[in-house]
């Protein structure tokens, strides 16, 4: 049985946030779930051990510059979350992240683990500009979970991985990129189910480098445009498959530049401009 406790909290001089308190009766161990309303709340209340649930609205992260705390620092003007464990972002029905300029990610998570991103629709403002950011960033982190996501462009890349261990993502759409959907360089452990990619139109749309064990199943890649191939992975790269995906209307040179270092299991091809059999 869980107990919850409702206390309000004021920190550093903001408006109080509703923070519930949920106690586990076996262990006797309690982590606050946080409500925030507003883009300095979000970020200003980041922490481990802890689960933010965010009011629906739009928080730009533009809003959050300057935010500095033992948790939250500031890299080229966009906030990076480092050095927490056990963080739950959950949104719902019109909860949206997003970026309003064309540089910097979303949201970013450096040196992290036990982190679960939950119900959110992440990405940049669409603008007539080259855009030179990504959206969602893992570095150095452990075990985390994106879940019932919706990740957009104009960002260059959906999600971008950088020495992770233990990535899953879920039930989640990553579309618009531009130029992938993921690009993934030492990733261990590396999952999508039950994804949709699509309506990227760039250059590789799957990017692996020195990577092992990323599979990607019961997905659909669909109508996206690459100047060269879907899958591409390096020669150090191993275990990579995909397992009943359907690849619908894509265009690229080829499929894969894998040469066997991929396979294929259970995948439909349905109006493709590649030869489904390359890599």
């Amino acid at each position: 049985m869980k107990r919850i406790f409702l206390v309000f909290i004021l920190i550093s001089g903001i408006p109080a946030v509703p923070v519930h308190f949920v106690a586990d009766a076996k262990s006797g161990e309690s982590s606050p779930v946080i409500e925030v309303h507003d883009v300095k709340g979000f970020f200003e209340n980041i922490g481990p051990s802890r689960t933010i649930v965010l009011a629906p609205g739009v928080y730009d992260v533009r809003g959050a510059r300057g935010i500095v705390t033992s948790w939250v620092n500031c890299r080229r003007s966009e906030p990076v979350i480092g050095h927490v464990n056990g963080l739950t972002i959950r949104g719902g029905r019109g909860v949206e992240i997003m970026n309003g300029r064309n540089a910097g990610y979303v949201l970013t998570f450096d040196d992290c683990g036990n982190i679960t991103i939950d119900g959110l629709v992440l990405g940049h403002e669409k603008d007539t500009e080259q855009c030179n950011g990504g959206v969602v960033c893992f570095e150095n982190s452990v075990s985390v979970k994106i879940v019932n996501c919706d990740i957009y462009g104009c960002g260059l890349y959906g999600i971008s991985v950088d020495q992770v261990r233990g990535l899953t993502v879920t039930d989640s759409t990553i579309r618009d990129c531009a130029i992938g959907a993921l690009v993934i360089n030492e990733g261990f452990d590396i999952r999508f189910n039950r994804c949709v990619f699509s309506g990227t139109e760039g250059h590789e749309l799957f990017s692996l480098s020195r990577t092992s064990g990323c599979t990607v199943s019961d997905s659909v890649v669909k109508d996206n445009k690459s100047d060269t191939v879907i899958f591409s992975i390096d020669a150090v790269s191993n275990g990579i498959s995909v397992v009943r995906t359907r690849f619908e209307n894509n265009r690229a040179a080829r499929l894969s530049d894998a040469e066997g270092r991929i396979t294929f299991t259970d995948a439909v091809f349905a109006g493709n401009g590649f030869d489904a059999t390359g890599g």
